[in-house]
């Protein structure tokens, strides 16, 4: 009994609120100031701090190497195929844990709803202890403010919920609006020659090909979907 005494809480009294435990936050107790303290030397200007002597030091010199660009063609010491089974393993876990995560937190969503509900039903007091921790029962002001505490604190977490699910709703959105082909990814071993053809290829898809009108007078006039108009000289006109 001694040693049950001084133990911590137990599982029943673990998932209960318990606003006990910040009296100034959940109380509005007065904070108190420290003694000695007055309105003369309520602050403290910053030159009576002592600040630590600083050696003597050096100009900084900034180093830029620029990496060599990779290519496909050199042999890499780590390849993919070494670490394939291992991700592959490795992303079934985390969608196994994404999975009892999301149930997790639906389960507790819903806790939280039907707790809700109970806190407004006309025998609310019979429900109260059961999700907040009640030190005397028998006191109703106790009562009225853990409950009106309980249901501010419920809300909040809710709020929390929504605005985690419209977030995670709007990265899915971004992850299917905007994915990521393979060509994206390998544009940091191709060559610019290839890059340039292959973005060539891309606006002229998503914005038409270019435009060449080929004038009289030896110029030719360009109209680029980005770009804008220009006239170059083709020819050399005789005299």
């Amino acid at each position: 009994r001694k040693l049950r005494s001084k133990a911590g809480p137990t599982k029943k009294t673990a998932n209960l609120f318990n606003f006990e435990v910040n009296e100034l936050l959940y109380k509005d107790q007065d904070i108190a100031i420290k003694q000695g303290t007055s309105y003369e030397n309520i602050y403290r200007y910053f030159n009576d701090i002592e600040l630590p002597k600083v050696h003597g030091t050096r100009e900084i010199q900034l180093l830029e190497n620029l990496l060599p660009r990779r290519t496909k063609h050199s042999r890499d010491a780590l390849d993919d195929q070494v670490y394939e089974a291992f991700h592959r393993k490795m992303k079934k876990e985390e969608k196994v844990m994404t999975n009892e995560e999301r149930l997790r937190i639906l389960n507790e969503v819903d806790n939280l709803h039907t707790q809700m509900e109970l806190l407004h039903r006309y025998d609310w007091i019979r429900h109260l202890p059961e999700i907040t921790q009640i030190d005397d029962p028998k006191d109703f002001e106790e009562l009225e403010h853990k409950k009106e505490l309980t249901i501010h604190e419920i809300e909040k977490l809710l709020r929390k919920h929504e605005d985690w699910k419209r977030r995670v709703d709007a990265l899915n959105s971004d992850i299917k609006e905007y994915e990521v082909s393979d060509e994206e990814e390998d544009e940091y071993s191709a060559s610019i020659d290839l890059l340039k053809d292959r973005r060539r290829k891309q606006r002229a898809a998503k914005y038409g090909p270019c435009i060449k009108l080929r004038l009289n007078n030896g110029y030719t006039l360009i109209i680029d979907q980005i770009l804008p108009p220009r006239i170059i000289r083709t020819v050399v006109l005789d005299k």
